[in-house]
């Protein structure tokens, strides 16, 4: 990137054929009697040229043809700057203009709920730049800047649509329904992040005042954050309460996790956090009084472990009520049967509800399997992300089962251990255990991710004690760095990319491929280098830590280079001469966390402001795109200005997306990531051993063969 003095700058929309009218329904019937927004932007169109009012409904070509001449046409790729399904961003190097022409094919289509945000715009020039060639172009706009100015401009005309509501064809020439120039001085120009793309950059350490300044105004967004879950939550409870998740678009419930109030459990300690305690009071009550397990249903092992779980476990090591726990134990006695197979390694899927007339112990209780499309496998994440849930449950319940068996995974897991430390997805439960011979890969991504996350973390857990967990961490560490660390061209981005098996080559072939999933290792790289027992300076360490912080770098960069804001699935890097596209097949949002908890982890550790400036961002691009009248919706296009949300908000939207970012701006959390906490991977915050037996707050009840810590809760 280049840095250039800032001046005056215009941006144009043309407004083509079609477009105008999106958004406009209730005009068009109010107005002109008809529900066609076609011709309704017409007719409109025609009233206000006649009190003449700046509106362009020239088709494409003809546009072209007015702002570059004859030729135009066929020159229009040249000029192109960034594109999207809408339309194109281009730069009108004879009138010193970004143009962004819509697709005159975009003729319907319907706008989420908008909300107020104060937009300038970025373009930056050095005087002597205009050319007029695309060298200079390039020279004078980035991609980054681009997209910026592409964002700022939608901004502008969502707003200007959204006043449709107070226009009448009597006051129609005070409708700003026209050619948008902006010329807004440039207050804030794109900030040039360039030092962080190999993670080398240094710290720059603030002042006490100036601490005090960042942290106020992060408490502000502190704020915005929390009242986005106050949104979300209230949409829930309104309309899918003691339903797994909200219909954000369509205003009801689903149940995709057997029916056991999923959003609910997953974020209780969400609320706990934030200091919503009359929604906390609501939930814990609908927990005691409605909460049942007991459902005939087959549930992932994994998927409720992780947030049901472990939402109800947080919410018992935040609060101290031993409902919860109870709650937990029911859960748990019910869960564990997955993890009687033939070799420990537990089964994927398993069904909550006992067997009736047949006692709670044995293998004829056992409801477990392995879905199909696995070929009958466990899958490496599942079955090494239950770790510290259960072993904090034999902790606080006494019953040591549930910690062997969840224990013995990897212990079964180190056994097999690749030299490179480096683990094949798949893996044969039924023998062995060993990995699948065929259709198996090497991932951070999907299915692969958090079994290495669990390796730093149950160590965490343990007190730093049990030496083989991080001797694992370390060595799928070296095995990164060695096999699947890459960088793109021409930016330089550091990614980590998969190797799949290739048969006809009967070996392993890099595909350079990363999903957002791995976005949670920045985080996880610099946890583990500031907690190496070889010392934070040490040469693994500096090496995990640089690495890490590039690795957060190419996340944000992967939302700051989508036209949303947002950033998709998963990228394809060193396509097309580009670092990255969002392909096809993974252009899709599904409010994801793990770039957000990277970024929370960064600045815990680091102090680095640029990493709550990151996550605000983040933040503001979800509120501008996926936020519904009662909730947020998945995205199926961050490169798609105009879309509707879709009808899926996760329960980790809530449990982690949320926290992660409302912790990102908390200067005043009691959250301790390096001496009293580990979060598991659905963000569920609990004590580490030590810290639990330091403060003492674990007293036995023999009455209820539980564990009770209401003796000292008040110590919280």
């Amino acid at each position: 990137m280049h840095t250039h003095t800032h001046r005056y700058t215009f941006l144009t929309i043309a407004v083509l054929f079609g477009v105008c009218c999106i958004g406009m329904e209730n005009f068009c019937r109010t107005n002109y009697a008809t529900d066609d927004l076609y011709n309704c932007c017409m007719a409109a169109a025609t009233e206000l040229a006649a009190v003449d009012v700046d509106v362009d409904v020239r088709s494409a070509e003809e546009q072209l043809a007015i702002n570059f001449g004859e030729g135009a046409v066929e020159k229009r790729e040249n000029q192109v700057l960034v594109s999207s399904p809408e339309g194109e961003l281009m730069y009108d190097a004879k009138g010193g203009n970004l143009l962004f022409y819509m697709n005159e094919k975009l003729s319907d289509g319907s706008m989420q709920e908008d909300v107020d945000v104060d937009v300038t715009v970025a373009n930056d020039k050095e005087d002597g730049d205009d050319d007029g060639s695309s060298s200079a172009i390039k020279e004078m706009v980035t991609d980054e800047q681009a997209i910026y100015a592409a964002r700022a401009m939608m901004e502008h005309l969502k707003l200007s649509l959204k006043a449709d509501a107070k226009v009448n064809k009597n006051s129609i020439k005070d409708f700003k329904f026209q050619t948008i120039v902006l010329d807004t001085p440039i207050t804030r120009s794109l900030p040039n992040y360039s030092e962080y793309v190999d993670g080398a950059n240094e710290v720059k350490n603030m002042t006490k005042q100036e601490r005090a300044e960042n942290d106020e105004l992060a408490r502000t967004r502190r704020d915005s954050v929390r009242a986005a879950m106050q949104h979300a939550w209230s949409g829930y409870r309104a309309h899918a309460w003691g339903k797994d998740e909200l219909r954000p678009v369509q205003k009801g419930g689903r149940d995709t996790y057997g029916g056991i109030a999923v959003t609910l459990v997953d974020s209780l300690d969400t609320l706990w956090m934030m200091g919503l305690m009359d929604e906390f009071n609501e939930a814990r009550d609908y927990v005691r009084d409605h909460l049942n397990h007991d459902v005939a249903v087959n549930v992932s092992v994994f998927e409720t472990t992780i947030r049901s779980l472990g939402g109800l476990l947080s919410a018992y090591d935040l609060s101290g009520d031993p409902m919860f726990l109870k709650q937990a134990d029911d859960l748990g006695s019910r869960l564990i049967k997955a993890f009687d197979s033939p070799t420990g390694i537990p089964y994927g899927m398993t069904k909550l509800a006992h067997r009736r007339g047949i006692g709670k112990k044995g293998a004829k209780n056992n409801d477990s399997f392995n879905s199909a499309w696995t070929g009958g496998h466990s899958i490496l994440a599942e079955l090494g992300t239950i770790q510290i849930e259960f072993r904090y449950l034999a902790h606080a319940t006494g019953k040591q089962h549930y910690a062997d068996k969840a224990n013995k995974v990897f212990e079964l897991m180190r056994e097999i251990a690749p030299e490179n430390g480096l683990y094949p997805i798949f893996i044969n439960n039924s023998e062995g255990p060993g990995f699948a011979t065929r259709n198996n890969k090497i991932t951070f991504g999907a299915m692969g991710d958090s079994f290495y996350e669990y390796m730093l973390k149950v160590w965490l857990q343990g007190g730093r004690t049990e030496q083989g967990y991080r001797d694992m961490w370390d060595q799928s560490m070296d095995g990164l760095h060695d096999f699947l660390l890459h960088r793109s061209l021409p930016g330089g981005l550091h990614y980590i990319a998969d190797l799949v098996d290739d048969l006809d080559k009967q070996q392993n072939v890099v595909h350079h491929k990363m999903d957002h999933l791995v976005c949670f290792l920045g985080g996880a790289m610099a946890l583990g280098a500031y907690t190496d027992p070889r010392g934070l300076f040490s040469k693994e360490a500096q090496r995990d830590l640089k690495t890490g912080k590039a690795l957060a770098y190419t996340c944000y960069q992967m939302y700051a280079r989508m036209f949303t804001g947002i950033a998709p699935e998963f990228v394809n890097f060193n396509e097309g001469g580009n670092d990255f596209v969002a392909p096809a097949t993974g252009k899709h949002y599904l409010l994801r966390p793990e770039t957000v908890e990277t970024l929370y982890i960064l600045y815990s550790l680091t102090g680095d402001k640029t990493y709550r400036e990151w996550g605000w961002e983040i933040f503001m691009a979800i509120e501008s795109n996926c936020r519904t009248s009662v909730g947020y919706g998945s995205l199926s296009d961050v490169n798609s200005f105009f879309q509707t949300p879709m009808d899926r908000m996760e329960s980790f939207f809530l449990a982690e997306t949320l926290k992660y970012l409302y912790l990102l701006f908390d200067p005043d959390s009691n959250i301790d990531l390096l001496g009293r906490h580990v979060f598991n991977t659905e963000a569920h915050p609990l004590r580490i051993f030590p810290a639990l037996k330091r403060e003492n707050e674990t007293c036995y009840n023999d009455e209820n063969d539980i564990a009770d810590i209401n003796c000292q809760a008040e110590s919280k």
